[in-house]
């Protein structure tokens, strides 16, 4: 019995260093999509948040005579950290759509992959037809549910949802892929309503040294004279 419990202990500080190094090793950008179209991903959504994952249930439809495994849904609860686009939230719902749903074209297969306790970049948006999804899988009546933004197929497409490097016990505080940073000041320079500073505000971008972000603040600049 001893030995049996000295195995199972080794096997699960194996399998902790293991996890603590793929998360050091982990490269957001290369995992999940690429660095651009940030302009794009922003102006699609109708929320942009930072936060983490705090909770998943399964939604059922109400027809379950007629309804196979494919037909349920999870339903994630996301504890904002930042509202980076959009109105004020504490918690925000994201909900992963199956695979034989019509709405799940929306959907690629790595934006399925969620940890409980894990922290991502949220690009949401409402689906389009919010209350047949809710009667269809008996969501409640009274909050709003989102999908991500994305476009393209999953090999050549950007993700509506970006993971955050985690901590570990090496790194507590490791350093976040530059993407982070520039969602971030992005959403800042389109925040204001007065078309004035919003273009003053992108042309600070334009000149900040950083490609990336430079390329999306003249693509934001454009935006804003149409």
């Amino acid at each position: 019995m001893k030995t049996i419990i000295k195995m199972c202990l080794f096997f699960f500080c194996v399998a902790s260093l293991f996890a603590q190094d793929w998360w050091e090793r982990l490269d957001p950008n290369a995992a999940w999509g690429d660095r651009d179209a940030l302009y794009q991903r922003i102006t699609a959504s109708e929320r942009v948040v930072v936060g983490e994952v705090v909770n998943v249930a399964n939604a059922y439809p109400r027809d379950l005579v007629n309804a196979s495994i494919n037909d349920v849904v999870e339903v994630f609860t996301i504890r904002v950290a930042e509202n980076l686009r959009g109105p004020q939230a504490q918690f925000v719902y994201y909900v992963r759509l199956a695979k034989d749903d019509p709405w799940a074209a929306e959907e690629p297969e790595r934006e399925r992959k969620l940890v409980v306790g894990n922290r991502y970049v949220f690009f949401l948006k409402q689906p389009p037809d919010q209350q047949q999804w809710k009667d269809k899988y008996k969501l409640d009546a009274s909050t709003i549910y989102y999908t991500s933004v994305y476009r393209g197929d999953e090999h050549n497409a950007w993700r509506g949802i970006i993971p955050l490097v985690m901590p570990t016990a090496k790194k507590p505080n490791p350093q976040q892929p530059p993407i982070i940073r520039q969602v971030t000041q992005l959403c800042a320079a389109l925040q204001p309503v007065d078309p004035a500073v919003r273009a003053a505000a992108l042309d600070k971008l334009a000149t900040s040294g950083d490609p990336v972000l430079a390329k999306e603040a003249q693509e934001a600049r454009k935006g804003l004279q149409k």
